[in-house]
């Protein structure tokens, strides 16, 4: 199986819990004995942000991770200290945001984030982790419309002053929903379009708008890097 390791917790002395997604099962948490004891081969395997070919076994109560063969440890974000914050940033993200045994399709968009992040050069940590986000949202399913208002259909190049709406799904023209500032339901705030500030802002405000559980932003990590 196939499997991203997005973070793992003490279980006694010896064992561990580790907290896999993957693309056939979603994210699920399997028990991994003695991988605490100085013998076990699978320690180095099962570091969060690693990409493993995993085994596992049905017990009677719990789920079993026998073996791990590590594919890629992305060796590239590990050596870099500003990557390996984002990388840690969006595996804490997909695991606040997904369901136990659900959102396989996060696996896609999650392996394909780490790749690029390895590759990619990073000017800015805050817009990287703001366009991942959008490809999250779009897996599981919120994704804000922006090329068109939500609620007259006109294009972005006919709109006027437009604004970005997480209760209207993204962008709206000003004059459809009567001005900045107004409460329109519990939690909403409209955002001005006018610079990557405002960008982050409404994209941290839309995943907490639709989501039951408040998510930390992201856009703190620029002061966590000084």
């Amino acid at each position: 199986m196939d499997a991203i390791v997005l973070g793992r917790k003490d279980v006694g002395e010896y064992n561990q819990w580790v907290v896999c997604l993957s693309q056939k099962y979603g994210k699920q948490q399997y028990l991994m004995r003695g991988v605490k004891k100085i013998t076990s081969k699978n320690a180095a395997h099962i570091e969060p942000c690693s990409f493993i070919d995993a085994t596992v076994v049905s017990g009677k109560d719990l789920d079993i991770l026998t073996t791990s063969y590590l594919q890629d440890s992305f060796t590239l974000i590990q050596q870099d200290y500003v990557k390996r914050l984002m990388a840690d940033t969006i595996l804490r993200i997909v695991d606040l945001l997904t369901i136990s045994g659900e959102d396989g399709q996060v696996f896609d968009v999650l392996l394909s984030g780490l790749y690029s992040l390895s590759t990619d050069s990073v000017v800015s940590a805050v817009r990287w982790i703001d366009l991942f986000m959008l490809q999250l949202c779009e897996a599981i399913g919120i994704v804000p419309v922006l090329d068109r208002c939500c609620v007259c259909g006109k294009s972005r190049r006919e709109m006027n002053t437009p604004v970005l709406s997480a209760l209207h799904g993204g962008v709206v023209c000003r004059g459809c929903v009567g001005g900045v500032g107004k409460s329109y339901a519990p939690k909403e705030r409209l955002y001005l379009l006018k610079n990557e500030a405002d960008f982050h802002a409404f994209m941290h405000h839309h995943v907490n708008f639709h989501l039951p559980q408040d998510i930390f932003d992201w856009g703190d990590i620029e002061k966590w890097l000084k």
